[in-house]
């Protein structure tokens, strides 16, 4: 890290899309002086970041990774509260769900997953959103990854869906 005081872009949180988008901008243009702020600490190889049996531990109440936001009486819940973890480290939310990607702010991996290409056009054309049909948000997650469970030279069909040079290797676990 530089020791500067002037920042091009400042992203309040290092959560899965602060350190993605951080990630994305630096390789796009390496002279952007870019900072990543988080409130919580750093996971880079912490056995409960890396190891998905050890995702229970986020949900202990001594858990430093976690801010437990605590809703109002919901009449529908006879008048129970929601309890919602939200991750406060490195890799945010994403982290704490054993899911997170791996960009530059080396927040670990341990489950990936995507939805049905129907699901993201439902988002596009039920819900009104331009841009947020499978069309176009494919190509965008092909840039993430780097599959390794198929040959794409021997099963072409793998190159709609997948991507094989991005930051975050995927295969079957």
């Amino acid at each position: 890290m530089t020791d500067t005081k002037d920042y091009d872009i400042i992203f309040a949180g290092g959560g899965t899309a602060g350190c993605l988008i951080a990630s994305r901008l630096a390789t796009a243009d390496p002279s952007l002086k870019i900072l990543v702020l988080e409130g919580g600490m750093h996971t880079k190889d912490l056995p409960a970041h890396t190891q998905p049996a050890r995702y229970f531990s986020h949900l202990a109440p001594t858990s430093t990774t976690v801010t437990f936001n605590i809703g109002n009486p919901a009449p529908e819940l006879t008048g129970r509260q929601l309890i919602t973890p939200s991750g406060r480290c490195v890799g945010g939310g994403s982290s704490i769900n054993s899911s997170s990607i791996k960009a530059d702010c080396n927040a670990a991996v341990a489950m990936y997953t995507r939805a049905q290409r129907s699901d993201y056009d439902d988002w596009e054309r039920v819900h009104g959103n331009p841009g947020w049909g499978s069309a176009d948000l494919i190509p965008l997650m092909q840039k993430t990854e780097t599959y390794q469970a198929g040959d794409p030279e021997a099963n072409p069909k793998l190159k709609r869906t997948h991507g094989f040079s991005g930051p975050l290797k995927v295969s079957y676990g």
